[in-house]
């Protein structure tokens, strides 16, 4: 609970001092690289979770796809693209289906990705691999 709660705070206090200070050309140079998930947190629970020892997942950004890796094998790969949404440059993910919108802090190595749009408000946390 204690991680959680941590997470969050830091989470909105690098979004509110870093998100609007960043361009879209900036945010998609830092993003570029490949990040390791640790942590999530959202869905209806709102429960975060620590990813497990042994279990890797990767996400690697690359021009204009995103591409998901566990246990060394790729998942999925999705085009992405930085734009400005609620004055803020944040990465919009799309698949089939739907648009995602996500709000953006780098801070370090560290990556925190909270969703914007939708009820269950997912979070990610990650750091370059």
């Amino acid at each position: 609970m204690y991680i959680r709660i941590c997470t969050v705070l830091l989470f909105l206090l690098c979004s509110a001092s870093q998100c609007k200070k960043e361009n879209i050309k900036t945010l998609r140079d830092k993003l570029k690289g490949s990040w390791k998930l640790e942590y999530y947190t959202g869905g209806f629970t709102g429960r975060g979770s620590k990813l497990a020892p042994g279990r890797l997942s990767i996400t690697k950004f690359d021009k204009v796809i995103e591409w998901k890796y566990e246990h060394d094998t790729m998942v999925s790969s999705l085009p992405y693209t930085v734009v400005m949404y609620n004055n803020q440059p944040c990465v919009r993910i799309k698949d089939q289906q739907q648009t995602i919108n996500y709000s953006v802090a780098i801070s370090h190595d560290t990556l925190f990705m909270q969703q914007m749009d939708g009820a269950d408000m997912f979070g990610e946390v990650y750091t370059r691999y």
